[in-house]
């Protein structure tokens, strides 16, 4: 899966989406980048989940997420409701440039290309 959705509701709907459509037990969950609309559905994804994220991209949710949820959650009574008690993992697995993922017959490949909407956009 590529981005959550806005907070645990969201990111729930998401994961009933992905596990139907899975060929395997297995999930990969990366973002294309940090902004709350696209991670703060992650704790809705089960725990066997497997995070990949481009390093770059978790130096700027280390620090600029928690300001992004803040004014995500000013916006309106629905965010701030859906935003609630926000909690992230630690990724799985961390890369600097490219990854390929093995999906059993495809590969998946991540990679960047320089910074866009934000520095770690993938």
């Amino acid at each position: 899966m590529i981005d959550t959705g806005l907070g645990e509701r969201n990111g729930a709907t998401v994961v009933r989406v992905a596990q139907k459509l899975a060929k395997g037990p297995n999930l990969y969950l990366t973002n294309t980048h940090y902004h709350s609309e696209h991670t703060s559905g992650e704790q809705a994804f089960p725990a066997n989940t497997v995070i990949l994220r481009l390093a770059l991209q978790q130096e700027e949710m280390n620090k600029r997420v928690a300001a992004h949820l803040d004014a995500f959650r000013n916006m309106s009574a629905q965010n701030k409701d859906l935003l609630q008690d926000v909690k992230f993992r630690t990724p799985d697995i961390l890369f600097d440039r490219e990854m390929k993922l093995d999906l059993g017959g495809v590969t998946a490949r991540l990679f960047w290309l320089g910074g866009a909407h934000t520095k770690g956009t993938c």
